[in-house]
């Protein structure tokens, strides 16, 4: 039973990857039309010199933007869409288990839960939220963290890879202690905090539909985003996802040749081209996943695939 579990285990990681890959297209439009610095920059010609001045230092704070909230999306998706199919997954292995009376299951009230098939596709159904709603809630948090660490930074100044590896990390730390911070208040009270991960991730719960299963499937993914354990898990998926973009970064400085330090004007353009490939959706048609250097980072993640594992046999006793 333990080797059959290891399969549908892997079987499920692929599964989470083919439907991250589904869902970039919409996520890449939205962030590109809500933080499009192309248009800005068509425009900036017919300005003056002072709206010049204006419209550079919004560029600026746009591309910085899209990038941080490109890289978050792909983890917070793989992320979310992982502990989904393994919730779903745990469900019907342990019906198989119930089903065909494998003396080894042990009901208990954890597994008893019976996931028909239109639960199954309403609960993979609640991603929507994120894309919705849930992707705008994210790119205002980014923006708001962007403008504090780089609204003071001169497009006229030379920057090495590690000054844009502290930027952006300083954003990434103001964000990621507030989610983990606003984790522990939910974890101890029955509250709703406006930009709580729960609140980019899940709709609120008067918006769930009359399905009791359903219900039960959002209230534990629920109870699993607003714990101080799944902003850990979120936090180390963004560690190798970041390092993703840094290695990206050192790269594109590098083909300079001033080699490893560039004025922030000219670098600013290149990353606005990288965050055109963040969320690349191109699928290996052999495996499902690899192709994209951002996701295939998230996917290999070892914190992950434990918690992943958590998930799938929370509730398994045999």
């Amino acid at each position: 039973m333990a080797l059959r579990m290891r399969y549908l285990f892997e079987e499920n990681r692929k599964t989470s990857v083919s439907a991250l890959y589904n869902l970039f297209p919409q996520t890449q439009r939205v962030l590109v039309e809500t933080l499009n610095p192309e248009s800005a920059l068509d425009k900036i010609r017919s300005m003056t010199q002072e709206e010049k001045r204006s419209a550079w230092n919004d560029i600026k704070l746009q591309i910085f933007s899209r990038t941080i909230a490109s890289v978050y999306s792909v983890s917070l998706l793989h992320l979310f869409l992982s502990i989904q199919v393994n919730m779903i997954g745990r469900y019907l292995f342990i019906r198989h288990l119930r089903d065909n009376n494998n003396t080894l299951f042990k009901p208990n009230t954890l597994n008893q839960l019976d996931v028909d098939e239109k639960s199954q596709q309403q609960f993979l159904s609640v991603v929507a939220h994120f894309q919705n709603e849930g992707i705008s809630r994210l790119i205002k948090i980014v923006q708001e963290n962007v403008e504090k660490s780089a609204a003071d930074l001169s497009l006229k100044k030379v920057c090495t890879p590690s000054d844009m590896f502290d930027l952006i990390e300083d954003v990434r730390k103001q964000i990621e202690q507030k989610f983990f911070d606003e984790a522990k208040v939910l974890e101890s009270e029955s509250t709703q905090l406006e930009t709580s991960l729960s609140k980019v991730l899940l709709p609120d719960e008067s918006k769930v539909n009359d399905n009791p299963t359903l219900n039960m499937l959002v209230d534990e993914l629920r109870d699993l985003v607003d714990s101080v354990h799944f902003v850990n898990v979120f936090r180390e998926t963004c560690n190798s996802s970041f390092s993703v973009l840094y290695r990206r970064i050192e790269n594109l400085m590098m083909d300079e040749p001033t080699q490893n330090q560039m004025r922030v004007a000219l670098f600013l353009p290149k990353l606005m081209r990288e965050t055109k490939t963040i969320m690349n959706d191109q699928l290996n048609a052999e495996y499902g996943n690899v192709v994209n250097e951002y996701v295939w980072a998230v996917h290999e993640n070892v914190t992950l695939n434990k918690y992943c594992v958590m998930v799938y046999s929370h509730g398994v006793v045999y």
